[in-house]
């Protein structure tokens, strides 16, 4: 399979290209600065902004699917997420591809769900902690929604690079205090990928 990964130079990025070189898929790393990218050998690497349309309609040319692990955490406007996917949607749709699995937090709502009062209580307090990130997670998963794409998003807790990485799928938010293995977390998204799994939804990862 073709496919293109954007946010390939990030931590769960780099392990996304090798977990897709590895199974023997032909990779494009959509990199933001290129220059400080260590490529892995067999991936094409193409310069990309996520603000400028055009390189992303360069990155996502003759694809099959997409892969994104973007994230806003550290960038100064915190809406890469929601402005990747108002760009790189239409782009999929000018190139003809349906199928992209993305990444985000386990707090981010989808549109018509109808999460428990305690959840509802938690979800206040992080709009005060973390708004930016949050709205900009949650309007991501609009997009993807509203998109009419083959879609999944996987919704993890904090990832960190202890521990097991067994990992297993679900319709339930992980503990308060759950983390993941990065790792794991590149696992997971290449499952779905190849295997069509989880259309349509936003599954929840968590140690198994």
């Amino acid at each position: 399979m073709r496919i293109v990964v954007f946010g390939a130079s990030g931590k769960v990025g780099r392990l996304l290209v090798q977990e897709a070189v590895k199974r023997g898929h032909t990779v494009t790393a959509a990199v933001h600065r290129p220059h400080e990218y260590v490529t892995p050998e067999g991936v094409t690497v193409i310069p990309t902004d996520v603000y400028d349309k055009k390189s992303v309609q360069i990155a996502v040319k003759e694809q099959e699917a997409v892969l994104s692990a973007l994230g806003s955490w550290g960038t100064a406007k915190k809406d890469i997420l929601s402005t990747g996917m108002a760009v790189i949607i239409p782009a999929m749709k000018r190139s003809g591809i349906k199928r992209i699995v993305t990444l985000t937090g386990t707090d981010a709502w989808l549109p018509a769900e109808q999460p428990s009062l305690t959840a509802r209580g938690f979800h206040m307090a992080l709009k005060v902690l973390a708004k930016p990130i949050l709205v900009d997670s949650e309007q991501h998963l609009r997009l993807l929604a509203e998109s009419g794409l083959e879609w999944t998003s996987v919704r993890s807790p904090i990832m960190n690079k202890y521990g097991t990485v067994e990992y297993v799928l679900q319709a339930t938010k992980p503990g308060l205090l759950r983390t993941i293995h990065r790792a794991s977390v590149a696992h997971a998204m290449m499952e779905i990928i190849e295997n069509d799994r989880f259309i349509r939804q936003a599954p929840y990862i968590c140690r198994s």
